[in-house]
């Protein structure tokens, strides 16, 4: 008897996880890439912080942004600057020369979350 309560409690532990990673993976909503392949929907970014590179802990030479969260510890996410990536410095726009970008400089950054990183469409350097 004792057995067969085992059983039936194992039995029910695993159709509940089952159901339960069924229902997470069903949860994400894939979009058509164009390619033939799918891709989750990018989540955006708008965060103002410190821009850093080279800072001991993170990928040399990638740039980062430092930033705050309410409630939270300074928090760091690496910055992927594309061919069509545009800055703002001293009321200039153009595309981005990260050369001309300086270490701990104030910046907002508006991009797409793509996995760890921030895939970066505006960086506009406070002055």
């Amino acid at each position: 008897m004792m057995i067969t309560i085992l059983v039936v409690g194992i039995v029910v532990v695993l159709a509940l996880a089952w159901f339960w990673i069924q229902r997470s993976e069903n949860a994400r909503i894939e979009t058509p890439s164009g390619n033939g392949t799918t891709q989750t929907p990018a989540e955006a970014f708008d965060r103002t912080g410190n821009l850093v590179r080279n800072n001991p802990g993170l990928e040399a030479g990638m740039w980062y942004l430092i930033y705050e969260a309410p409630g939270l510890p300074a928090l760091t996410q690496r910055l992927i600057f594309t061919t069509s990536s545009t800055c703002v410095q001293e009321g200039v726009e153009s595309l981005c020369n990260m050369d001309a970008i300086s270490q701990g400089q104030r910046a907002r950054v508006f991009g797409e979350m793509r996995g760890e990183s921030v895939i970066v469409t505006r960086l506009e350097v406070e002055e």
